[in-house]
């Protein structure tokens, strides 16, 4: 079971995500050159896929990403707008500086930056065309440092792959305790929680503005499905180099 869900799912997801924050960065840099509507576009286009991507490893905070606080980094929303801004203004920035820096980076970061610096499309480039404010060298470090910590828990995994599927004991340090613990917790705070019930409002006052990529409006209701596909799928066993064919699994267990 082990071998099938870190072999046919977790590494796949995490080499899938690491792609796709390529790709995000190659964008920005063909932005970077040429600060128009269709780079700006292309470059969302990115960002979705890469975000998409990631909502097949936001459960797996083990080893090195619990370690590095990777999750934190990757996706606290809402992302704190005034952080952000003030560090724009920062020349000695360390996103690794604290827990408060968790919210001024990572995709909901992205997510402001790309959709929400402006009214408009041409207030947003205009932003970026402005080079008092800073915009464009945070972005470049946003998405550096998304794919930093990214590379860091893989080569993590790769290293630690054997180990990590052989141990399948009952005791709390065990991979099998760890990955089952880690998938519940996910499933009723990450997915449950954070993507649905806060925003529609479950336990408290509805809060709206704290829905997944809230400023990119339509996207928000994908990556809670998206999510949602991917713990189904890693129940099953069903992974992405099997043809979508059940393998061992929690399911099958």
């Amino acid at each position: 079971m082990l071998v099938n869900l870190t072999d046919n799912i977790i590494l796949p997801s995490f080499f899938e995500l690491e792609e796709k924050l390529r790709e995000l960065k190659s964008n920005l840099d063909s932005f970077s050159e040429e600060l128009d509507l269709i780079s700006l576009t292309l470059l969302r286009e990115s960002f979705i896929d890469a975000y998409i991507s990631w909502q097949h490893v936001e459960m797996f905070n083990i080893g090195k990403a619990e370690e590095i606080y990777y999750p934190q980094k990757m996706n606290i929303y809402p992302s704190n707008i005034s952080r952000i801004h003030l560090n724009m203004t920062k020349v000695d920035l360390d996103l690794d500086a604290g827990q408060n820096e968790y919210s001024a980076q990572g995709f909901p970061a992205l997510d402001y930056m790309l959709f929400g610096l402006g009214d408009n499309d041409n207030e947003i480039i205009l932003t970026y065309s402005n080079l008092n404010n800073n915009s464009l060298p945070y972005l470049i470090i946003l998405v550096d440092k998304m794919i930093s910590n990214t590379s860091t828990v893989i080569e993590d995994w790769k290293i630690n792959r054997t180990e990590f599927v052989n141990s399948f004991g009952n005791n709390s340090s065990s991979s099998l305790n760890m990955l089952v613990n880690d998938y519940v917790y996910y499933f009723e705070k990450g997915l449950r929680t954070n993507k649905f019930g806060i925003p529609a409002g479950r336990w408290a006052l509805k809060r709206p503005q704290n829905v997944e990529a809230f400023y990119a409006k339509n996207l928000s209701k994908i990556l809670a499905i998206e999510a949602l596909k991917a713990c189904n799928n890693f129940f099953s066993g069903k992974g992405k180099l099997s043809n979508n064919i059940d393998g061992d699994s929690f399911k099958s267990y």
